[in-house]
């Protein structure tokens, strides 16, 4: 990977640009992506902050009793309160940069994660506060869910690499443009 961004939206999606189902399914994904071949250990390694919506939060609440960012400070966007939030998250309401300041408030001072949600990920490319997109593309089409940038327009990326890999995923870096 290239030096590292402010934020980046490190996800996986479909070749037809669907990071879940209609219905949030996800079988498609834990049944076709390796974090090994996405070298999501090094990428986890470097992240000192994530940003995260409530339906992505209840999935990884859900997933594990353990809380699977240690102790990261984890910005949920929301306006619920969180109740028996693992340590290092906390609700916040607010615009795409307000929520970067929080995060770095807390200790966040480097590359910050923006983590699943399509519309959380589309309020911050237009705020244009995504600095790069890693892209895990799984070779399955789905022909509906819910988008990778929550239906927002996308300006023309540039492609920084794109590395084919075994089981046929694609891992992909563009730069966005400022």
């Amino acid at each position: 990977m290239s030096g590292d961004a402010d934020c980046v939206y490190y996800v996986a999606a479909t070749l037809d640009g669907f990071i879940a189902g209609p219905n949030d399914e996800l079988d498609w994904l834990t049944d076709n992506f390796s974090p090994e071949e996405a070298d999501y250990a090094a990428f986890f390694a470097r992240v000192s902050g994530i940003v995260m919506g409530r339906k992505t939060y209840e999935i990884a609440r859900s997933l594990s009793a353990e809380w699977p960012y240690e102790t990261r400070p984890t910005l949920v966007a929301t306006r619920r309160r969180l109740s028996d939030a693992p340590e290092g998250a906390f609700a916040f309401s607010g615009k795409p940069g307000a929520m970067l300041e929080a995060l770095r408030g807390r200790g966040a001072h480097g590359l910050i994660w923006l983590e699943g949600g399509g519309d959380l990920a589309g309020q911050f490319l237009a705020a244009g506060l995504v600095d790069r997109l890693d892209l895990a593309i799984i070779p399955v089409l789905l022909g509906s869910g819910i988008r990778l940038f929550g239906g927002v327009p996308c300006p023309r990326l540039r492609l920084e690499r794109a590395t084919p890999l075994p089981s046929g995923m694609v891992f992909a870096q563009y730069r966005l443009p400022r």
